[in-house]
């Protein structure tokens, strides 16, 4: 398969989109469990936010007018085709264009310190959780499973909250893992480990019957694009599987007893950080240039 540049571009805006996404649903996550835990600082936190919120909107706009210029190919001018803008603003790619943009929009302008700071706790949550709502209503507008029955739709839509919850967590946790109470970082990491447990439950069951949907047989995972891309998502879904575990049955624990423990779960926290970029990469490259069956 010969890959352009527009395509290697259009998956590059995809990443963005899709790291921003994770990061607004996993953020305000992690911001109710430290709050629960009257964790003291959370600007670092907030502040991750808000940059998810700007990157998401760059990207999602980019993201768009790439995808009108690899269908133009006539050079970057080609990206402003009116016309061919008025197509896509119709189809699939507009719709979920138009809904990125609506929860990105409200989530930036809701998480300025100004604005934040008149809203009580409560109400930082709804709007929060309706931005969650439009980002994630909008992966049922494009990709290989907008053209399946509605229960594939719905695991997708779950499938894809796990993965936000799981992936977008990794950051802020990482800068909550840098306050001085030790006591009440071992408590978020334990809350944090139990409640990933569903996660990783609902990440497995809807990966499965997502799988199943999209490749007609086993052997396909093997003798087709779409599905060697999936075994390398899948490997490194394994990889982040074992950090986690590595770090609730092993690092958390001794945080308590072993103040160089803290530097290895920051260190195992960051690994994990890194490896989950390489699988929205390797997810974004799966979406936008390959497909089931050789698509």
């Amino acid at each position: 398969m010969e890959i352009a540049g527009w395509e290697l571009a259009v998956v590059a805006a995809k990443w963005l989109v899709l790291l921003a996404t994770a990061g607004a649903i996993g953020a305000p996550f992690i911001l109710i469990l430290a709050r629960h835990l009257q964790f003291d600082d959370l600007r670092a936190v907030e502040s991750f936010l808000h940059r998810c919120a700007l990157i998401g909107l760059s990207a999602n706009l980019l993201w768009f007018l790439l995808q009108i210029g690899a269908v133009n190919r006539s050079g970057i001018g080609g990206m402003f085709d009116r016309t061919l803008g008025t197509i896509f603003l119709q189809s699939g790619v507009g719709a979920a264009w138009e809904t990125r943009m609506l929860g990105f929009t409200g989530l930036m302008l809701f998480t300025l310190k100004p604005t934040a700071a008149k809203l009580p706790t409560w109400a930082q949550g709804v709007l929060h959780a309706l931005a969650a709502v439009l980002l994630l209503a909008a992966f049922d507008d494009t990709g290989h499973v907008s053209t399946l029955p509605g229960a594939a739709q719905l695991a997708l839509v779950l499938h894809v909250l796990a993965v936000c919850l799981w992936i977008g967590a990794l950051y802020p946790l990482l800068q909550l893992s840098r306050s001085d109470d030790i006591a009440r970082i071992q408590q978020l990491m334990r809350r944090f480990g139990e409640i990933a447990l569903g996660i990783v439950a609902v990440l497995l069951v809807t990966g499965v019957f997502l799988a199943t949907r999209l490749l007609d047989a086993p052997g396909e995972l093997l003798g087709t694009p779409y599905g060697r891309v999936l075994l390398l998502k899948l490997f490194g879904v394994y990889a982040l599987l074992m950090f986690a575990a590595m770090n609730k049955l092993l690092l958390v624990p001794r945080l308590s007893a072993q103040s160089a423990a803290l530097r290895q779960l920051q260190k195992s926290i960051r690994a994990e950080w890194i490896v989950a970029l390489l699988v929205l990469a390797v997810t974004g490259w799966m979406t936008s240039v390959v497909g089931p069956a050789g698509m």
